[in-house]
């Protein structure tokens, strides 16, 4: 098996390949259990493949699950019994998902990777076939190709609901039973920490696979500012602890992003090893000349954290960008005739931003021709 292969972010997977990291078996289930891409069933096949072909070993946080109901009934701590179990327990949750009953019904939420938006739950079906062709039909008709789609089977007069995550063919990808209870299911890998090698750097601008629904206000591809990722300069000492005592929702990188006001927050992600290179625009450009997303702020803060400017251009940064900003915002979005900017005395002002407009117009023209000259050049599409 290649287990590189199955890690979200290609960055990441590059990196660990370079290095022949070798993760161990507990390790490798936990990045098939993450991997956003294939579907349960395929996960089950993997988990069996990595039972063949590794010693079995400990469930790494078993000590620290012991709490829980699941784990008190089974006491064993071979992560092989516990991967058959898994198996078993969420083949009998993907029969109740795709064979419904009557008083079941479906229903399901989007989160448009691209622009950030979080439907509510869309309409009602009867069978799991017909909400899947509603899916296609409300992904199309909305023009939402990059999008993430959870459903939810609900009980009538109850809250015995279970939901999933589909992948990008609208495949069951992740099974998140909520409050559909089964005594015998306990996903004792969204409970693990792993220690995942990670080129990044402090001042990296980086972006998160697949954040949508756990931070809706901000768009998935949206880049951030890396100021530290948690096992950072750690021992070993400190990192066989965390693997012991710590789940994933403990697998921060902290950083800064940009909120809709152009300011800077200070925020953190919990999947630090499903972080990548951010290779969108750092201010994009409607042919139009309006801008969409300006992250020229961030651009700043991560050039000066590598030590490429100083704190006086970092801040003069910060107030050219700003007070271009707070100019921007001064001229009303219907606009004026000139005549009546001539009236008020500002008639130079508005020639100005006129200038600016359509060097704006014709700076994005140049990068869409650029773009496409790049798309149809062979050379840069050959493998």
């Amino acid at each position: 098996m290649d287990i590189y292969t199955y890690l979200n972010s290609p960055d990441v997977a590059e990196h660990c390949r370079k290095l022949n990291y070798q993760f161990t078996a507990h390790e490798a289930a936990f990045i098939i259990s993450d991997c956003r891409r294939i579907t349960v069933e395929e996960k089950h096949r993997l988990y069996r493949e990595i039972m063949a072909a590794m010693p079995d070993m400990e469930v790494q946080n078993a000590r620290h699950l012991m709490s829980f109901g699941y784990w008190e009934r089974n006491a064993n701590l071979s992560l092989f019994y516990h991967l058959e179990q898994l198996i078993q327990a969420e083949q009998r949750i993907l029969g109740r998902l795709r064979n419904g009953k009557e008083g079941w019904f479906y229903s399901f939420y989007v989160a448009d990777n691209d622009s950030g938006f979080v439907s509510e739950n869309q309409g009602f079906y009867s069978t799991f076939d017909k909400m899947i062709a509603g899916i296609r039909d409300y992904l199309s008709r909305r023009k939402m190709p990059d999008a993430t789609v959870e459903i939810v089977q609900c009980t009538l007069d109850s809250e015995n609901t279970v939901s999933a995550r589909l992948n990008a063919d609208l495949e069951i990808s992740f099974l998140l039973p909520g409050n559909f209870h089964d005594e015998d299911y306990e996903n004792f890998l969204y409970e693990t920490w792993v220690y995942i090698p990670t080129p990044f750097r402090a001042g990296d601008l980086v972006s998160g696979v697949g954040e949508s629904f756990v931070h809706p206000v901000r768009k998935s591809n949206e880049p951030m500012v890396l100021r530290e990722i948690c096992c950072w300069e750690r021992s070993e000492e400190w990192i066989a602890k965390k693997k012991h005592t710590f789940d994933s929702s403990d697998m921060t990188a902290y950083g800064w992003w940009l909120d809709r006001n152009g300011y800077l927050y200070d925020e953190c992600i919990h999947a630090y090893h499903n972080l990548t290179y951010y290779r969108g625009e750092i201010e994009p450009l409607r042919e139009d000349g309006s801008i969409t997303g300006d992250y020229r702020l961030l651009k700043a803060v991560s050039t000066y954290l590598k030590g490429e400017i100083n704190i006086n251009m970092l801040l003069i940064a910060n107030d050219a960008i700003r007070a271009e900003r707070l100019w921007r915002d001064a001229f009303p979005g219907w606009d004026y005739l000139a005549s009546e900017y001539e009236k008020a005395g500002i008639s130079d002002i508005r020639e100005k931003r006129d200038l600016l407009r359509k060097y704006e117009i014709e700076r994005a023209k140049k990068h869409t021709a650029e773009k496409e000259d790049i798309s149809n050049d062979p050379e840069e599409n050959s493998d």
